[in-house]
């Protein structure tokens, strides 16, 4: 028991993005749950894909930059490390260009545009 409060207090961080990821998670399975079973949707549901995919690398993101918060980061080697950053930067740079395919899907259902 007293090894379980050790790693919790230690990794109370990395934890807590575990948690923000999984809500990230839930909600982006829920969002694309909720398109797919409404077929009376009025709109295009295809302008959303991109919005699902952002969110899912944000979930990965956040998710990888959990490890650099825990302890796994001592206990693990310099290549992990390297990998782990590596995936971050990756995740991070899949999720603006999708964020960025997004709103330009959203701009350009206006009537303006």
């Amino acid at each position: 028991m007293a090894d379980l409060y050790q790693a919790v207090t230690t990794n109370v961080i990395a934890i807590f993005l575990i948690a923000i990821s999984a809500v990230i998670a839930v909600w982006t399975g829920y969002f694309a749950r909720f398109l797919h079973s409404k077929p009376s949707l009025s709109h295009d549901k295809r302008i959303y894909f991109p919005y699902i995919i952002y969110t899912s690398f944000i979930s990965l993101w956040i998710l990888s930059n959990a490890y650099f918060q825990s302890s796994l980061l001592i206990e693990r080697g310099d290549i992990v490390a390297v990998n782990i950053a590596l995936a971050a930067n990756i995740f991070s740079g899949l999720a603006f260009i999708f964020a960025y395919l997004f709103s330009c899907r959203i701009t350009s259902k206006k009537r303006q545009f």
